[in-house]
């Protein structure tokens, strides 16, 4: 089914954010990018961990010790990077949660398990399943920090949830995932980025995080200021409307103009 750019801002409306700004509000600017470039159509997106997965240090405000990362169970989102990092780190107090799905990559998984084991970190590593509502939002309220370690990202959708939620966020400075983390007003990052693929590099920025005070509140507090920049569904939603039309679509409808009276979607 194709939807009219005059749809999506009521689209955007049914979708309540609750306290927290749109999750996927930087989306728009790179997504609107392809549409003008390439005339590409946005594809949807799920507001859970069903599709994603999460790599947290948990065990919030106990001098940043809990660790949670983001993506897909899969070699593409580098979990096993995390872990070979942290396999550097075993004098450190940390522990680490791995949420999402465990079906999409099962061989993946399967040795991501073996290698924790082999560790010993069957106790600081674990792989939780899926989480949605009120139990993802938990997760991210009781974890200290976000890794994003992956080795290919178009955009990085966790790593805007995490800034919701001003979460740090350290990722791998690959595909979208520097322009979703993106930074406050004076330019401070609300995080690091690392190069991809490089655990020891990974290593290293856990290792400040995880030993640094001062440098831990200095990301938390550019996590929080980086919040108050996101982008609201209503916008997201609005520019992604504009960018389609300057596709050629439709005339651009200006923000705050209600335009659809009437739903028109085209053929399934």
């Amino acid at each position: 089914m194709h939807v009219h750019p005059e749809n999506l801002p009521r689209l955007g409306q049914r979708r309540p954010v609750g306290r927290f700004l749109n999750p996927a509000g930087a989306v728009d600017r790179s997504m609107g990018r392809r549409v003008r470039q390439h005339g590409e159509h946005p594809r949807g997106g799920r507001g859970d961990s069903q599709g994603r997965a999460y790599l947290l240090l948990v065990r919030r405000g106990l001098a940043g010790r809990g660790l949670r990362g983001s993506g897909v169970l899969g070699r593409h989102k580098g979990q096993d990077l995390l872990v070979e990092a942290l396999a550097d780190l075993a004098e450190r107090d940390w522990h680490c949660v791995l949420a999402g799905p465990l079906d999409r990559d099962p061989d993946f998984v399967e040795q991501l398990q073996a290698r924790i084991t082999r560790l010993g970190y069957g106790h600081r590593v674990r792989l939780i399943g899926v989480l949605i509502g009120a139990a993802l939002s938990h997760a991210y309220t009781t974890a200290d920090l976000l890794v994003a370690p992956s080795r290919s990202e178009t955009y990085g959708m966790t790593v805007t949830e995490a800034l919701a939620h001003g979460l740090p966020v350290i990722a791998a400075a690959v595909g979208g995932l520097p322009e979703a983390l993106g930074s406050t007003a004076d330019g401070t990052r609300p995080g690091q980025l690392v190069p991809p693929g490089d655990p020891a590099a990974l290593a290293a920025a856990l290792g400040d995080w995880l030993g640094d005070e001062r440098h831990r509140h200095r990301l938390r507090a550019a996590a929080r200021q980086r919040r108050s920049t996101l982008r609201g569904w209503e916008q997201t939603t609005q520019e992604i409307a504009n960018a389609l039309t300057a596709h050629g679509c439709r005339k651009p409808v200006p923000p705050g103009v209600d335009n659809h009276s009437e739903e028109t979607s085209g053929p399934a």
